[in-house]
């Protein structure tokens, strides 16, 4: 054997020992590919899961916090609704399932849309969706108008599926059965189950099952709606009607120097003397607080406790307020500090608010809503900064005429506040009745 032939020898070889290589860096890779594919996804389930943990965690601590507010019995009733759904949803083999019951306003005979009584899978996904109002102008919307059971094929190419609850919740709806729950002949809410398992479709037959097991569901549901505080266990506001209101808001002038002339101790003690005597004037007048907002105070009258004649009464305080100001005031020049710049602004509004319960589930407060707030805080931004100034709004300005006298301020001058008011007044005197 010739050198040549020796060297073609090992050439060949090293040829096949270096695909050999090849091919194994190629199915090593691949091996490794498919580990971190498949490591990336149980990557994925397991932060999915922790999120959906956290969502039913959440869920849970609400439900603890509503049953502290409104007794064990009614988050007992609704546990028990909860545990009725899921054995439906087994039953009739759906992916998912809700209940909804009727939303009134407070003093309404009319529904204005429909809530969550019950939403199974508790996920990231439902959490966003569970206190979402839900109109009459969709597929659970038509089965409570109608009265009637039905099921849709193809819910996407449906006018009335509401896909809205689609994307909050990231769910994709193929189909849906849709029942009336009746109590007395009266529709007290509406079971909707949705996409059948294994790419299933809900029939009539399914209709007829769920005849026969929703009879428990109608007197629990019928209980539960009739218990004054049953939104509070859904985490659910009231829906109120409009109420007539005086919205008082007041605060200080370059409060700031009270921390360039005082340590901060002092100028803390200096706001709160100062909150401490607009709150006394005011509660003896009928009001109460709405808010602190740093170095102010957001009062409100005649809501939620009625105050006769409010609107005299809120420029009554107003004036008061102003009193017992320039006396604190006197009391902090007397104790030291270049405080003279300091003065107090009072707004304030008349007209129509709602009130509600806003907050976190652990943490909830009563406030109101409507354009005399933000009226009231507005005119106190405009006011002057240079003395002891009251100003109201148009509307306040029509109740109160024949009890004040005032100045125009420019409309210049209005600022943000032309957006709520036409026209703002000064109040300078209150002419004694």
């Amino acid at each position: 054997m010739d050198i040549s032939t020796i060297i073609g020898l090992i050439t060949g070889g090293l040829t096949i020992v270096g695909a050999i290589i090849a091919l194994t860096r190629y199915l090593t890779n691949l091996q490794t590919q498919v580990k971190i594919e498949r490591l990336e996804s149980q990557n994925q389930k397991s932060e999915q899961t922790i999120k959906d943990l956290a969502a039913k965690n959440k869920f849970i601590a609400e439900e603890l916090t509503a049953a502290r507010k409104t007794g064990s019995a009614l988050s007992a009733q609704k546990a028990e609704m909860d545990q009725l759904l899921m054995s439906i949803m087994s039953s009739l083999e759906a992916d998912a399932g809700s209940i909804y019951i009727p939303l009134f306003p407070s003093e309404g005979h009319e529904a204005n849309g429909l809530v969550f009584l019950a939403i199974n899978p508790i996920n990231e996904h439902t959490e966003r969706l569970r206190k979402q109002v839900i109109p009459l102008k969709s597929l659970v919307g038509r089965c409570y108008r109608t009265e009637k059971p039905f099921v849709v094929g193809n819910s996407k190419t449906n006018e009335e599926h509401y896909t809205r609850a689609d994307d909050i919740s990231g769910f994709r709806t193929q189909d849906s059965l849709n029942y009336p729950i009746k109590y007395n002949e009266t529709v007290v809410g509406v079971l909707q189950l949705l996409n059948k398992k294994d790419e299933k479709e809900f029939t009539e037959l399914d209709i007829q099952q769920v005849d026969q097991l929703s009879h428990a569901l109608s007197q629990k549901i019928d209980n539960f709606l009739r218990t004054p505080k049953h939104l509070d266990v859904l985490g659910i506001a009231q829906q109120n009607n409009y109420e007539s209101a005086t919205v008082l808001f007041c605060d200080l002038t370059s409060s700031s120097t009270l921390f360039d002339e005082l340590n901060v101790t002092a100028a803390i003690q200096h706001i709160n003397e100062y909150f401490e005597k607009v709150c006394d004037v005011a509660f003896a007048n009928g009001a109460t607080v709405d808010k602190y907002m740093g170095d102010g105070v957001l009062l409100r009258f005649n809501v939620p406790h009625p105050v006769k004649e409010h609107p005299e009464a809120a420029i009554k305080t107003a004036f008061q307020i102003q009193k017992a100001f320039e006396e604190l005031k006197q009391d902090w020049l007397m104790i030291g500090g270049q405080l003279e710049g300091i003065f107090s602004r009072i707004g304030l509004s008349y007209g129509k608010v709602q009130k509600a319960i806003v907050g976190h589930p652990q943490y909830q407060y009563l406030t109101l809503f409507g354009d005399p707030v933000n009226t009231s805080a507005k005119l106190c931004s405009i006011a002057s900064r240079d003395r002891n100034i009251i100003v109201i709004d148009e509307q306040l300005y029509k109740h109160v005429e024949h009890r004040v006298q005032v100045e125009d301020i420019p409309d210049n001058q209005l600022g943000g506040a032309k957006r709520y008011t036409n026209q703002a007044y000064e109040v300078k005197n209150l002419i004694l009745s």
